[in-house]
């Protein structure tokens, strides 16, 4: 597998894996054959579904876990046998993991005293990091009298105050209400660009990484699947896997008839379909390939005029409300589901019922091919 660089200077990244591969008892293989390398100042999300190998990736990063095989590089140096405590990359956890017999102070405070640093200073530099992220006030409390979000915050605090070059966060934000996790989004991103550290943060979840980080990494079943800005790996993604993983895409299977100047066009059980290519695959005739468009990139009732559309005839079956943005699930003559998003207005001015009848477009610019595997 190629090495990827994410951003930073490519000959001198901060954090490389190279070749890791990690099992457990022998044959259970968490990650396999990982090339990575992350820059200084990013933050990076590791997506994937549960048992992906995004978890044990990050504590391999963290030192809980050593590696089976390959090199993990911290500044071009292997740490690969450092433990965890000398690695400096405090991990901020899922459960926050506070101590219930101390204070919030002493919980913040705590690091510093592996350290030998004087009680008043680290006392000093915890209240400081309380104050900073407006929880300065709870000092004194015991952990067991915070809500969600405060204990974040305390945990924030604490990994924070000893001033790490990498921050590791394994799914902080999953045990808060939706309320709360939309602000701490915003909060941690801008506490990362305000502090230049590198966040390596692990998530399933991919509306919390695209609001915040400047690269996303998928994982499945151990390998990675692609990396890039969250932007080009929502509009382009490389394999089927990313595609229904990511964003809400419509999949149509089919086979590459004819190479024309203009675009593909690909036999598909819903007809005849065309695509310009605009994901750079080398395709040919005969070849099996994926026909990918984003359902936000699917119109109703478009213009049968325009050449460049792909028009399909098919009957509304199911919506799906979320906020202002409604999910619309068609179904065709050949009984394929496809999807349109669109904005709760726009659909008012369409007056659809289910069980209408609806034209459905999109350009052959906005559908991508994959190769079949």
């Amino acid at each position: 597998m190629t090495d990827i660089a994410i951003l930073g200077d490519e000959t001198t990244p901060l954090l490389e894996f190279r070749n890791v591969e990690k099992r457990f008892g022998g044959s259970i293989v968490a990650v396999k054959d990982l090339n990575l390398k992350i820059g200084r100042g990013d933050f990076v999300a590791i997506m994937g579904p549960s048992g992906c190998g995004k978890t044990t990736t990050l504590r391999m990063l963290a030192g809980l876990e050593e590696p089976t095989s390959g090199t993990l590089l911290y500044n071009g140096l292997p740490v690969n046998d450092l433990p965890a405590w000398k690695r400096q990359m405090p991990l901020v956890w899922q459960s926050y993991a506070l101590f219930p017999f101390m204070s919030v102070l002493d919980n913040v405070a705590f690091g510093m005293r592996s350290r030998k640093m004087p009680k008043a200073e680290r006392n000093k530099r915890a209240q400081a990091w309380l104050d900073r992220l407006g929880i300065g006030e709870m000092a004194a409390r015991s952990p067991s009298t915070l809500s969600g979000g405060q204990a974040q915050r305390v945990a924030l605090a604490r990994a924070l105050v000893l001033e790490p070059e990498v921050l590791l966060l394994d799914e902080p934000l999953s045990a808060l209400d939706a309320h709360m996790v939309v602000r701490m989004q915003s909060e941690l991103a801008e506490l990362q660009r305000s502090l230049g550290i590198t966040f390596i943060y692990v998530t399933h979840n991919q509306s919390e990484a695209f609001a915040m980080a400047n690269r996303v990494v998928i994982m499945n079943e151990g390998e990675l699947q692609q990396v890039g800005h969250p932007m080009d790996v929502y509009r382009a993604p490389r394999t089927r896997f990313v595609a229904e993983f990511v964003g809400a895409n419509n999949i149509v299977d089919g086979e590459i008839v004819k190479v024309g100047e203009a675009a593909y066009v690909v036999d598909t059980p819903i007809g005849k379909l065309t695509s310009s290519n605009p994901s750079g695959l080398e395709a040919q005739t005969g070849q099996r390939v994926h026909l990918v468009v984003s359902a936000d990139m699917v119109h109703v009732g478009a213009d049968h005029s325009d050449e460049s559309a792909n028009l399909i005839d098919a009957r509304l079956v199911g919506e799906s409300f979320v906020g202002n943005v409604v999910t619309l699930v068609f179904e065709t003559n050949g009984n394929y589901e496809l999807k349109v998003q669109l904005q709760q207005r726009a659909l008012s001015d369409l007056d659809l019922n289910i069980n209408d009848t609806a034209t459905l477009a999109f350009g052959h610019d906005d559908a991508l091919l994959i190769p079949s595997s």
